[in-house]
């Protein structure tokens, strides 16, 4: 713009891009955005022009022209639309998929890099039991940073960006991220211990390659413990899982019963993990029942000389169903695969199939030419139907704990096993894909898919991070007529804990435990996909394939579906709860104990067992205890169901917090805006009109006439009420019999 010319040239521009914007805007006051990747990086000269460029547009005033342009904030936007008195539309959809070109549905990044994403989810996990032990113990003073629980957070933040957890990033960029996630979570492991000492239990060892049967203390020890904590607000019966060496263990509750349990084999496809340094060839299974809220179990184990034939599971290779007390799986006869499923007297086909995509852009090929673009991180672009894995061979294993069909196929790079637990309302499905490979030049997109027998049409469910239940319709978008280009791609939603679908009378709820990309493609039919390894980079800023190795070979990824059977209206307390269990896992610690006897176990010198906190009700969840300053506390209280979902879990609810804790007595709160960093009654919220003030979507009526609120119960100051998917964040005083640390050179609290 340094000519008369030139800066004639580019207002003329400006003005015709802000009429023709201007179009598509309710009122005359537009918003005209600056910022897109690999663009901007001299200030100094993008706002020497930009103030030129506003000076000779608003010139244009004195000829006619009605554009007037100055420098702006979103919230200053934001108050102008509000100012106009505008009726505003509503959307009651969201925007997912997107496409940037008829070909290009940003679909893959949904599923790209799921080891990270699985082990961001376990990161999360981690540090919410971090945060809860270190606040009801008091071993940290937050806000004194950074402390041992800030660097896990930090690296969790810095994962949530928008080219992280989506695995959109450079091969260099990921590792980083990983590492940040590992020193992380090992800072917060010395946190954690720290806590428990404070309950009077040992120090304890972290086996963080459980997902791959690794753990050198379960494995070299003869007898050892392991204590088992949960995060969740109410009691659970989780079933654990050892990987040991020997032919027979006893496993002592603290109560001092011996517990049944169970020797299952582990697969040959896990035990030939690249890169897997165990020696373990079985799981020891037991459950750990009646797990207190915020507490753990301690569970001493010993190993028999004396094989106990009871113990081991039977193999069965010509069996053809299994069953436990709440499901039974039939296999497809033909197939051999997971073809019916039968739970609490619903009856359902559920033939299973792993499958992959060719995806589109071959490394042996020509160069891609538009309009057509490479799948990669961030694009989903399919060639032709998926392709099925054919089953090779199928092992079942009977016992009186779990139940499992273990399934390889002609494919050797994939693998599965379908379980069953003794009363859990769901079957488990372990996957395990990779090595992908791509030597013929081909990338590849991994599924599983679900086809049932569920009247479902053209509609299917995921849900919006873990909360609201989103209807999704084949080939449709609500306020647009859609261009069906991608039939596959452009039906693919991001799952990020669940996926159903149903009709009149059944339904079937896969359950995932990271964020996956999945779609119903037909009626009755689920998938989900697992694993993507391409060999072209899609061009939209990565500048390389997504192409994961490890150990020098493609990645191979293992994780889990819960799939649940049930009539209708049953299916919401099922799947919000397993959904919970499932994001908020039980966390296993361990210490050697070879030293130890059944007697010195049983004594009252150990501690077997802490309780944390007593159980809130079945329909609120605690999102968030930890410390919020050194003499104050962060709580948040989240309640899980949608308005209609259940006939008694959907109704208001009321919590009294102030002897909700064992070690903590909250003697009084404040509410806090949900970012908690000011006190709710300093936030001011617009109020808009809309057109369809009184026929809004059920999830979002915040409106204070439309918020239920138990005035009796809450003249009381620390008893609250939750409605529907309302979260509500309070920062709380309270009273602790164990002491802060002393922060370095002061002697005073």
């Amino acid at each position: 713009m340094s000519t008369n010319v030139g800066w004639l040239a580019q207002v003329d521009d400006f003005l015709d891009a802000a009429k023709t914007q201007s179009k598509a805007y309710k009122t005359n006051s537009i918003v005209m955005t600056m910022g897109s990747d690999f663009q901007y990086q001299d200030a100094h000269v993008w706002y020497k022009n930009l103030d030129k460029l506003i000076k000779y547009v608003n010139a244009r005033q004195s000829q006619g022209e009605k554009v007037n342009v100055f420098y702006s904030t979103p919230s200053c936007y934001l108050k102008a639309l509000h100012d106009s008195n505008t009726v505003w539309p509503t959307v009651e959809d969201d925007f997912m998929p997107y496409a940037s070109d008829p070909w290009a549905y940003w679909s893959g990044y949904f599923t790209s890099r799921p080891a990270q994403k699985g082990y961001i989810r376990r990161s999360n996990n981690f540090l919410q039991v971090c945060k809860q032990l270190t606040a009801m113990l008091q071993t940290e003073r937050t806000y004194e940073t950074p402390n041992r629980v800030d660097y896990l957070r930090y690296a969790m933040g810095v994962n949530q960006h928008h080219d992280a957890v989506t695995g959109t990033e450079k091969q260099h960029v990921a590792d980083d991220y990983i590492q940040r996630l590992s020193e992380g979570t090992d800072s917060c492991q010395h946190a954690v211990n720290d806590a428990l000492t404070r309950t009077g239990i040992a120090t304890q060892t972290f086996c963080n390659m459980l997902n791959t049967s690794s753990c050198a203390v379960t494995e070299q020890s003869t007898n050892f413990i392991t204590y088992v904590y949960n995060p969740l607000s109410r009691s659970v019966s989780p079933w654990v899982r050892v990987p040991v060496t020997g032919q027979a263990y006893t496993v002592t509750d603290p109560d001092g019963t011996t517990l049944e349990s169970q020797l299952i084999p582990i697969p040959e496809e896990v035990i030939n993990l690249p890169g897997r340094n165990s020696e373990a060839t079985f799981e020891l299974v037991f459950q750990a029942a009646d797990l207190p809220p915020l507490g753990f179990k301690g569970f001493f184990i010993q190993e028999q000389t004396a094989v106990k034939a009871a113990q081991h599971s039977i193999k069965r290779s010509g069996q053809a169903s299994l069953s436990s007390e709440l499901v039974k799986l039939e296999l497809d006869p033909a197939t051999q695969r997971l073809g019916r499923m039968k739970q609490g007297g619903v009856d359902v086909q559920v033939n299973q199939t792993f499958m992959w995509y060719h995806g589109y852009g071959d490394a042996n090929g020509s160069k891609w030419e538009p309009p057509q673009r490479p799948t990669g991180a961030y694009i989903f672009n399919p060639v032709g139907e998926a392709q099925p894995v054919e089953v090779k061979s199928v092992l079942t294993l009977d016992g009186p704990l779990v139940k499992e069909f273990h399934h390889s196929f002609e494919l050797d790079w994939v693998s599965q096993v379908t379980r069953l637990y003794r009363d859990q309302p769901y079957a488990e499905v372990e996957w395990q894909v990779g090595p992908i490979p791509i030597e013929d030049g081909k990338a590849k997109e991994v599924i599983s898919r679900y086809q049932t027998d569920i009247s479902s049409g053209d509609l299917f469910y995921t849900d919006s991070n873990g909360r609201q239940i989103m209807e999704r319709r084949r080939n449709h978008r609500n306020t647009w007529t859609l261009n069906v280009t991608e039939p596959v791609a452009g039906n693919y939603y991001p799952v990020n804990s669940r996926i159903f679908v149903k009709d009149e009378s059944n339904q079937l709820t896969v359950l995932t435990d990271r964020s996956e990309g999945g779609t119903s493609l037909s009626s009755g039919q689920l998938e989900l996909m697992l694993h993507r390894r391409t060999v072209q980079d899609d061009q939209f800023g990565v500048g390389e394939p997504l192409n994961e190795t490890e150990f020098g070979v493609g990645m191979v990824v293992r994780g889990r579906h819960w799939l649940v059977a049930s009539a209708v209206g049953d299916a919401p307390r099922l799947h919000r709860d397993l959904a919970e269990q499932m994001f908020m896992g039980p966390q296993l610690t361990f210490a050697s104990a070879n030293g130890m006897t059944l007697d010195m176990w049983n004594s009252d010198t150990v501690v077997k067992q802490f309780t944390g906190m007593k159980p809130l009700p079945a329909n609120v969840h605690l999102l968030t205890l930890e410390m919020y300053k050194p003499d104050r506390l962060l709580l948040r209280l989240e309640h899980q169901f949608e308005t209609g979902e259940d006939v008694e879990l959907s109704l208001p609810v009321d919590v009294n917090i102030q002897d909700l804790f064992t070690t903590l007595n909250i003697t009084s709160v404040v509410e806090y805006g949900l970012s908690a960093d000011r006190p709710l009654s300093d936030i001011n919220r617009f109020h808009w009109d809309h057109d369809k003030s009184n026929s809004m979507p059920k999830n979002f009526r915040r409106a204070a006439q439309e918020t239920y609120r138990n005035t009796e119960a809450e003249a009381d100051p620390l008893t609250v009420t939750l409605n529907p998917m309302e979260i509500r964040t309070f920062v709380a005083t309270y009273t602790s019999p164990y002491p802060l640390p002393t922060p370095p050179g002061d002697t005073q609290q």
